[in-house]
């Protein structure tokens, strides 16, 4: 088995879950979602009219009015995409983690990223941003024997 072949089982199956997530319409204000990473923003009538559509925060893009369909095409090709190299891409962080003299515990899903943290003394996190399909590692501890090594599979 894998290293990280029962973490990537959890991940793939939040993954599904997530492409077929929709997000709930508030009554009386609009919504909006990222054309880029898909997260979602709702705005009142009298602030769209002041203020136009929002921005967002994570990807700087000016947000869209949500259409399910086009919504819905984005999201699949983005959990497509994810799904695709994740796999490897766990087994990658959890080597990295174990040269790093970790492991892999807690992982969470957003609107187009996912991070995996190592325990809870540590706040090293590596992410995979599938929106933008950048992957990145935050190392805080530099002191700690393997880090480099640790970075150097990373990259590598």
């Amino acid at each position: 088995m894998r290293p990280g072949e029962r973490i990537a089982e959890k991940v793939l199956a939040e993954l599904a879950r997530w492409e077929e997530e929709r997000p709930k319409r508030e009554r009386g204000r609009m919504l909006f979602y990222c054309p880029v990473c898909t997260s979602a923003y709702s705005v009142s009538y009298s602030t769209y009219k002041r203020r136009g559509a929002p921005h967002c925060l994570r990807c700087g893009v000016e947000m869209v009015r949500y259409d399910e369909d086009a919504f819905a095409r984005r999201r699949r090709e983005l959990a497509e995409n994810a799904k695709k190299i994740m796999p490897k891409l766990v087994d990658v962080f959890a080597k990295a983690a174990e040269i790093y003299g970790r492991a892999l515990l807690r992982w969470s899903l957003h609107d187009g990223y996912i991070t995996f943290r190592l325990d809870e003394l540590d706040p090293t996190e590596f992410e995979y941003d599938f929106a933008h399909d950048v992957v990145r590692a935050r190392f805080y501890y530099f002191d700690v024997p393997r880090y480099s090594e640790a970075a150097d599979f990373m990259a590598e």
